[in-house]
C-alpha cells in the first residue's frame, strides 16, 4: 500500500504539471524535462545505494533488495506486462491479412513493440493502439528507427528527388522554414512508393487507408452542407492550391514519364490529392534542423500513425542522437486501454479539413472573424501601428471562442472603433496599458461585434433548429460531419451574440445612469453658483 500510495503521488504530480506539448511548440522539451527529473531522482538513489554498498550498511542493502524481490510480484502485479496472455498478431483471426504483413515486417526490421502497444478494432475509433502493459507518466510508448521514417531527406535522395532536379522542379534543399515547401516532393515520393511492390516499405503502403473522408474529396452536393461556416469559403482556395501543385509537379514528370516502370496513375491528379491529404493527415511536425532546415518539417512514422486522437497528455520529438522518433506520454494507461495521442487545441473546421472527423461540442471550437477597415479611413496607418504593436495585422481573423473573444481581440475592435477626437488626443493609446478607451468607444466594440455575428449567422443556410432535427436521421458519413459542424457552429455564435448583446445593455445602461448623475450635478452646481452670485450681491 505505501509503495502503491508513492507511485499515485508520482502519477498526481506529473498530471498536475502542464506537460502537453502541442505540434506548434518545440516537440519534446517538456516531455524531456520531466524524464530528466526522474532520471536524475533514479540517480541519486543509485548513488545512496552505491554509498550503503561500500560501507558498513552492505548487509541491510542485500536485506532490503531480497525483501523487495520476494514482494514485488505482489506489490506491482497490476503493472506486469502481461504479455505472456497475448496472441501472437500472426495468429489472430480479427487482423486482415495486410496488418499481419506489416507487423511482422516492423519486427523484422527490429522494431520493438510488441511489449508495448496492440493493434485492435476498436468501438467508435476504428483501428487503433491498446497498452499491452501499464506505462507510468515519462516512459516512452514508441521509438521508431531512422530506417523506417519517411523524411525529405529522404525523399531528396531517392528517385523522385533526383527526377525533380533533372526537370527543374523544388527538391526541397533550400533549407525553407515552411513545412509547405516539401509537401510536393514528399506527396510524389509517397505515391511511387506505394506502386512500387518491390520497395522495402511496400507492407506499410499497403495499410495506407486509400478512401479518405477530408472534404479535399467530397462531391460538389456534399461541400454545400458546409455553407455559411468558414470552412466553406476556405475549400474552394485550397482545393485549387494542391491542383496547382499538381500541376507544377507531378503533371511535369509525368510528360517526361520519368518512371516508366510504374502504372501511369502516379502522374494523375487522383493519387496526388490522396498523397497530399494522407500526408497532412498522417504526418508529424517536428524540428527540421535534423534534416538540414531552419524550421519544422513533416516526417511519416509507421505504427506511430495509427494513434487515434484524445484530449490526453502525450508528446513526441525526433531524437537527434539516436535518430529515433520517439512518443511518449505524460499520464498514466493501464493496461489493456486504448492509447491516444493528441493532435493539438483545433476547433471542428481544422479536424475535418486535416483530418476527415469533427468533435461534437469540442471544447476548442470557434469561428473567425475578421477585423480592418479600408486602407481609405481615416487614421488608417496609425491604427494599423497600434494593431501591430498587439501583436495583429489588419484583416487578421480572430478566434470567437465558447467563452467570447480574447481581450487582445476586443482590444483590435477598440483601436478600429477609435474615433477621430480619441486618435488625436492620444485616448487610443490607453489599450496598449491594457485600459479601455471610453465608454462610447465600448459601445461601438459590441455594436460592431453584434452585427458581425449577426451577418454570421445569417450566412448559413438553415437555423440551429433544422439542423437538431436533421442531424438526427440515419445520414451519410460526410453530411452528418458537415451538420455537426455546422451546428455547433451556429450554437456558439448564439451563444456570444446573446452574451454581447446582455453586455451591450448593462453598458448603456451604465452611461444612461452616468448622463442622468452628471446633469444632477451640472444642475446642483448651477443652483449653488446663483446663491454665491446672491451672497456676493
Amino acid at each position: 500500500r505505501g509503495e502503491g500510495a508513492k507511485r499515485r503521488a508520482r502519477e498526481e504530480e506529473c498530471r498536475g504539471r502542464d506537460m502537453h506539448i502541442s505540434s506548434s511548440q518545440p516537440a519534446g522539451s517538456a516531455c524531456r524535462q520531466s524524464r530528466d527529473e526522474w532520471m536524475s531522482r533514479g540517480g541519486r538513489r543509485s548513488r545512496r545505494v552505491e554509498g550503503m554498498l561500500g560501507g558498513r550498511w552492505l548487509w541491510m542493502a542485500v536485506l532490503v533488495l531480497s525483501l523487495l524481490a520476494h514482494g514485488r510480484a505482489s506489490i506491482f502485479d497490476e503493472f506486469d506486462s502481461g504479455t505472456e496472455d497475448v496472441v501472437p498478431f500472426h495468429d489472430r483471426e480479427d487482423l486482415d491479412q495486410d496488418m499481419k504483413d506489416f507487423l511482422e515486417w516492423l519486427t523484422a526490421k527490429g522494431m520493438n513493440f510488441q511489449s508495448q502497444v496492440d493493434v485492435a478494432i476498436t468501438n467508435g475509433t476504428g483501428r487503433g493502439l491498446l497498452a499491452r502493459r501499464s506505462f507510468m507518466p515519462g516512459e516512452t510508448m514508441l521509438a521508431v528507427p531512422p530506417e523506417l521514417l519517411i523524411t525529405p531527406d529522404m525523399a531528396r535522395r531517392s528517385e523522385v528527388g533526383r527526377a525533380f532536379r533533372e526537370h527543374g522542379l523544388d527538391d526541397c534543399s533550400g533549407g525553407e522554414d515552411s513545412t509547405y515547401e516539401c509537401m510536393p516532393l514528399l506527396a510524389m515520393h509517397l505515391t511511387v512508393l506505394y506502386y512500387n511492390e518491390s520497395h522495402d516499405f511496400h507492407p506499410w503502403m499497403k495499410i495506407l487507408p486509400r478512401k479518405l473522408t477530408t472534404p479535399l474529396f467530397w462531391s460538389d452536393k456534399e461541400r454545400e452542407e458546409l455553407q455559411g461556416s468558414n470552412l466553406y469559403n476556405m475549400l474552394d482556395g485550397w482545393t485549387m492550391n494542391v491542383e496547382k501543385l499538381h500541376r507544377s509537379t507531378a503533371r511535369v514528370l509525368g510528360q517526361h514519364n520519368v518512371f516508366p516502370d510504374l502504372p501511369k496513375a502516379i502522374y494523375s491528379l487522383k493519387e496526388f490529392k490522396w498523397a497530399y491529404a494522407t500526408i497532412f493527415a498522417r504526418a508529424f511536425d517536428v524540428d527540421g534542423k535534423s534534416f538540414g532546415f531552419s524550421g519544422r518539417q513533416r516526417i511519416m512514422a509507421p505504427m506511430a500513425d495509427l494513434f487515434n486522437h484524445g484530449d490526453v497528455k502525450t508528446s513526441y520529438t525526433f531524437n537527434a542522437a539516436s535518430g529515433h522518433f520517439e512518443l511518449f506520454t505524460q499520464q498514466f494507461f493501464s493496461r489493456g486501454e486504448q492509447i491516444f495521442m493528441n493532435y493539438d487545441s483545433k476547433n471542428n473546421a481544422e479536424f475535418l479539413l486535416q483530418y476527415g472527423f469533427v468533435i461534437e461540442s469540442n471544447p476548442h471550437d470557434y469561428v473567425g472573424i475578421a477585423a480592418s477597415i479600408g486602407n481609405d479611413q481615416p487614421f488608417y496607418r496609425d491604427k494599423e501601428m497600434l494593431m501591430k504593436k498587439l501583436g495583429f495585422n489588419m484583416g487578421d481573423r480572430h478566434q470567437l471562442k465558447l467563452s467570447g473573444l480574447e481581450n487582445k481581440s476586443l482590444d483590435c475592435l477598440r483601436v478600429l472603433c477609435a474615433t477621430k477626437e480619441e486618435m488625436e488626443s492620444g485616448e487610443s493609446r490607453k489599450i496598449l496599458r491594457g485600459k479601455q478607451i471610453s465608454d462610447s468607444n465600448e459601445i461601438c466594440v459590441y455594436t460592431t461585434l453584434i452585427d458581425a455575428i449577426e451577418g454570421l449567422l445569417s450566412q448559413y443556410p438553415t437555423r440551429l433548429i433544422d439542423d437538431e432535427n436533421i442531424i438526427k436521421n440515419d445520414l451519410p458519413h460526410n453530411v452528418k460531419t458537415a451538420l455537426i459542424l455546422r451546428r455547433d457552429e451556429k450554437r456558439l455564435l448564439i451563444l456570444n451574440l446573446s452574451r454581447y448583446q446582455r453586455l451591450l445593455a448593462r453598458l448603456k445602461e451604465r452611461t444612461k445612469v452616468h448622463r442622468v448623475s452628471d446633469k444632477s450635478r451640472s444642475k446642483r452646481k448651477d443652483e449653488d453658483d446663483e446663491d454665491d452670485e446672491d451672497d456676493e450681491l
